[in-house]
């Protein structure tokens, strides 16, 4: 069996299909389903099956699977190890990064790391947290950047910092007045209307742990997907919200905007970390971009800055 016909296997897996694993691939999806039956044909078994629009693993596909992705894997570091030798730190880094720290916190720094390292091609992948961790356990991603990672026993976790979350609020709501500047209790949410972030993000799951602890019925006005959208609903005087000062930070100074911190919330923070598996080789390029996150992020931590240096 040949790698190309396991990666072709192993991505009809991971994506869910034969159309995206041919788009993944840049060939047609017929060549994708003929690099399948090679395998089919060489080990007498089916890998793989239909199920209406679903593609489903047989038992031997399982096996297949486990074997393959790990094949990969090894193809994948021995390349990255060879490369370190030959051209010191150069290729390819693919980073994954929530939409937070995609937005707020990692610009500046991806701007020092392309400047540090001219060479290395840069990729950067979005999305929630936790489809972040997913794709760093498939080694989708060599590295991700996550908030709040719950953990994992098949990956190596690095904190780098806190955020510390705040009541935002627009500059004429009543909370917006000096008795409350220096900060808001939880009850003051009863009965405010809220615009939140969707269920199942890492943002949505703190306003509900907020609410759950404290009894406080927060009336949900919005939920919308991403925290631009938020801040504008909130500038439009729709509802307030709790998001990380980091994400407004912008707004407060040009006085669009008004983050109140909390003064009865203990833990009211959302922690960084940048995550990868466990067995990955830590190339050179990876290991500076590890070490540029602790650098940068501790000493804006330690010097009580809420935001990343901007060079």
């Amino acid at each position: 069996m040949e790698l190309r016909e396991l990666d072709a296997f192993v991505r009809v897996v991971n994506l869910g299909g034969f159309r995206k694993a041919a788009e993944s691939l840049y060939i047609t999806q017929p060549a994708v389903s003929r690099q399948i039956a090679v395998l089919e044909r060489e080990l007498s078994t089916k890998i793989l099956e239909r199920m209406g629009k679903r593609v489903l693993l047989t038992a031997s596909g399982e096996v297949l699977y486990n074997y393959a992705t790990q094949i990969l894997h090894l193809r994948q570091e021995a390349l990255r190890r060879v490369e370190d030798v030959r051209e010191g730190t150069s290729g390819r880094l693919t980073i994954g990064a929530s939409s937070t720290a995609a937005t707020y916190v990692l610009p500046a720094l991806l701007r020092r790391f392309r400047v540090e390292n001219p060479h290395v091609e840069l990729r950067v992948h979005t999305g929630v947290s936790s489809r972040i961790g997913e794709q760093t356990l498939r080694n989708e991603v060599d590295a991700g950047v996550v908030m709040d990672f719950p953990g994992h026993p098949d990956i190596t976790e690095v904190g780098l910092a806190e955020y510390a979350m705040c009541l935002v609020v627009y500059p004429d709501h009543p909370f917006a007045n000096p008795l409350h500047l220096g900060g808001i209790s939880q009850a003051s949410l009863e009965g405010e209307p809220l615009i939140v972030m969707e269920p199942g993000t890492n943002l949505r799951a703190f306003v509900e742990r907020v609410l759950s602890s404290t009894g406080i019925v927060g009336h949900i006005s919005l939920e919308l997907d991403n925290v631009e959208a938020i801040k504008k609903m909130i500038e439009a005087r729709l509802g307030i919200s709790l998001l990380p000062f980091v994400a407004v930070r912008e707004e407060t100074l040009t006085k669009r905007l008004v983050a109140l911190p909390f003064n009865d919330l203990p833990n009211a923070a959302r922690a960084i970390s940048v995550i990868y598996r466990k067995d990955k080789y830590v190339f050179g390029s990876l290991r500076h971009f590890v070490d540029l996150l602790q650098s940068e992020l501790h000493t804006a931590m330690v010097q009580g800055r809420e935001e990343t240096p901007t060079d």
